[in-house]
């Protein structure tokens, strides 16, 4: 048996999935190297369930290392570069998706998205939206965006994710990581965090240039006390994309207690 939390009867009008970098790529290497298995595997998972999805990834191996070569500010050339790195993934990506069958268009933060102080202010929803009313999935991913206090920042897929979760409303959201899900710290797998049981300490934490696991939590907090619920579950595992897709999540279950409850699922 395995343990899910989900609301049977919950039916979600869209679906917004964000795929780690880390799971795409060798994150930790200085080449940019992708992991083409693991891709395509997502990709055909994808393609079984793709009506009405909003795809977002992480740079990766693709970004954040010349992200972090700016990290007191970007010029004219830190933006270019970083933004062209993070744009080859995400062609990658794209094409992936296509090889299988699935209408997919890149959408890059930096032509649609405003920041202020590294958050975002705007993003043009009718993009978005247009695409998917016409039956193309959206595949935006973390990037650079002008930003009107600090003139350019980096955007998380996380906090695009996030964005548009709060946009859209009635979604089912799901992160795909690393690990099985949040861990604790003994690297168990923690299956329910809520605003009662949560304690900065409780978890395994690895930090990188978008903020760690602890502040993915948070966020994720937050936007379940808006009665927005979320799942973070491994990317890497067979299947667990495709359950997702298919409204039966697995992994870790983010929650404020609003409209979720416990069910088990079989194995």
């Amino acid at each position: 048996m395995k343990d899910s939390f989900y609301e049977s009867d919950f039916k979600p009008e869209f679906k917004i999935l964000k795929i780690g970098g880390s799971v795409l790529t060798e994150k930790k290497s200085m080449r940019k190297r992708i992991r083409r298995k693991v891709l395509k595997m997502i990709a055909t998972e994808i393609s079984q369930s793709p009506e009405n999805l909003i795809l977002i990834h992480g740079a990766g191996s693709f970004g954040h290392y010349e992200a972090s070569l700016y990290r007191n500010g970007f010029n004219a050339e830190g933006l270019s570069l970083t933004h062209h790195t993070v744009s080859l993934l995400n062609r990658e990506v794209v094409s992936a998706l296509r090889n299988e069958g699935v209408s997919a268009v890149g959408i890059p933060p930096l032509s649609c998205c405003i920041a202020t102080s590294e958050r975002i202010s705007r993003l043009d929803m009718n993009i978005i939206m247009g695409l998917t009313e016409m039956g193309v999935i959206p595949v935006l991913h973390g990037d650079v965006v002008l930003d009107v206090e600090k003139g350019v920042s980096v955007i998380s897929g996380d906090q695009i994710a996030t964005y548009l979760a709060r946009e859209v409303g009635n979604v089912l959201l799901g992160f795909a990581t690393l690990s099985h899900g949040v861990l604790d710290r003994d690297k168990n797998t923690i299956p329910l965090i809520t605003p009662e049981n949560f304690d900065e300490n409780m978890f395994h934490e690895i930090e990188d240039m978008t903020g760690g696991m602890k502040g993915k939590v948070i966020e994720l907090l937050s936007l379940a006390s808006e009665g927005i619920n979320s799942w973070i579950f491994s990317g890497l595992e067979r299947n667990n994309i495709r359950a997702f897709l298919n409204g039966e999540p697995q992994g870790t279950c983010i929650t404020g207690g609003i409209r979720h409850k416990y069910i088990k699922t079989e194995d």
